[in-house]
């Protein structure tokens, strides 16, 4: 609802605006936790089976995106001229103050999550029969949402990701091999259902 969104957007910008250290150390946490857990690729001996350890691992960087994203969608006031508001003295938005974090969200993070869908079109596995094809794609599909997120804040974050990540290149990667995903799965379906 609206006042969910106000209440979040209140309690993210007061944890921004006025705890500082809270919220860089919160950012630190997270990054922690996401490069920390076992390998984006999980080491199943079959592709198309996926352990307790890798959905896991798979679920904690979903939900780390996750998180990201809805910080990513704060809205906030920084910049204008009416910087005092129901959210406070803002001096920074949180997609600025998470893309300028010295854990390098966007090559640490979202860069490698994007670049999960070459190892995707790569196996011989149809996205419609593999447990961890399925997790790669919901992390995949996250990791653009807060690439989104990030670039509809302003033209000044949109020209740090251009021109500091790769990001964008991956994000292309993702849309043209998504369709040969599609095709695979539908093909797949398709030879099953004459059998």
């Amino acid at each position: 609802s609206n006042e969910t969104n106000l209440s979040s957007d209140y309690f993210a910008n007061e944890l921004l605006n006025n705890h500082r250290e809270q919220a860089n150390q919160l950012v630190t946490l997270l990054h922690t936790i996401f490069i920390s857990s076992s390998s984006l690729a999980p080491t199943a001996a079959s592709s198309t089976t996926v352990t307790g350890t890798d959905t896991n691992n798979y679920y904690s960087k979903l939900e780390i995106l996750r998180i990201l994203t809805n910080f990513a969608a704060t809205t906030n006031t920084a910049g204008g001229d009416d910087d005092m508001s129901y959210y406070g003295k803002a001096t920074q938005s949180w997609c600025e103050f998470m893309i300028q974090h010295p854990c390098n969200i966007l090559n640490t993070i979202l860069l490698p999550s994007l670049q999960l869908i070459s190892s995707i079109t790569s196996t011989s596995s149809s996205p419609t029969e593999s447990l961890e094809i399925k997790e790669k794609l919901k992390m995949i599909g996250q990791a653009c949402w807060v690439t989104g997120n990030l670039a509809g804040d302003s033209q000044k974050i949109r020209t740090i990701i251009t021109t500091q990540s790769n990001t964008i290149h991956e994000l292309i990667q993702v849309y043209k091999q998504t369709s040969y995903i599609l095709l695979k799965s539908l093909s797949a379906s398709s030879s099953m259902s004459m059998q």
